[in-house]
């Protein structure tokens, strides 16, 4: 902590990925609020990643239209609620047959997921999937889930800039930045974390009103370009000529 603190108050000036992280910094150091700081978002180039991938099949369960597509892409590890969305999936199998519910992924809890996608007919386990191939799955669902355990310090989400990207609705359980920024882009809605209960009325509320859904759709794609790596890219450019001149 002491080398830390030493480390800020010499710095010329701070960048985080999120808010909080940038006021944490202020703590250690208030002295960075005088200088050049800036929040610059990990992002993805949207413009590449909405280009069309005609090289790669995509499975046939992403070519039902009279399905309603809710995905979860990420690491399958213990710092993700996917529990939740088991227990959900489990309980809406015949309730709203309509939904389908898509994981892509790795890790320690795949195990837990492929026993699952055995006794459930609306659950479709597609595997670790390529940047490339992500991106069009993405593109054909309706709905993405940034399900993380209650413990998680996570603020700003990479998902979130595929979803977005994607055009795709957003369900999160997240309380930090990344809620607010949905909520401000009227993008989805939040869940709370760990609760099947809570997830399974949020995606009913988001997904089963189409009106709503294509509403949340629509704003999620449009709100992309502002987290886009360009635009962070600019960002980035302009804190860099700030120290310069400082």
């Amino acid at each position: 902590f002491i080398k830390r603190k030493k480390i800020f108050n010499s710095l010329n000036g701070v960048i985080a990925l999120a808010k909080p992280y940038l006021n944490e910094a202020f703590k250690v150091a208030p002295s960075l609020k005088s200088k050049p700081h800036e929040v610059i978002y990990n992002g993805i180039s949207v413009k590449e990643f909405r280009k069309k991938n005609e090289d790669e099949a995509l499975d046939p369960i992403l070519d039902k239209k009279n399905k309603i597509k809710i995905i979860f892409a990420g690491s399958l590890g213990p710092s993700y609620d996917i529990e939740s969305i088991l227990k959900v999936a489990k309980k809406l199998e015949y309730e709203n047959p309509e939904l389908h519910f898509l994981i892509a992924g790795d890790g320690p809890k795949k195990k837990m997921v492929l026993q699952q996608e055995k006794k459930l007919s609306n659950l479709f386990y597609l595997g670790n999937l390529k940047p490339s191939k992500l991106s069009e799955v993405l593109r054909k669902c309706d709905a993405g889930l940034l399900a993380y355990a209650s413990n998680s310090n996570v603020e700003m989400p990479d998902k979130f800039y595929d979803y977005s990207a994607a055009g795709i609705a957003m369900i999160c359980s997240l309380k930090g930045e990344v809620s607010k920024k949905i909520k401000k882009f009227n993008a989805g809605k939040q869940y709370s974390a760990g609760n099947a209960t809570s997830l399974e009325s949020v995606i009913k509320n988001v997904c089963l009103n189409k009106v709503e859904l294509n509403n949340y759709k629509k704003n999620s794609y449009d709100c992309a370009y502002k987290f886009s790596s360009e635009e962070q890219n600019l960002k980035l450019l302009n804190f860099v000529e700030k120290i310069i001149r400082s």
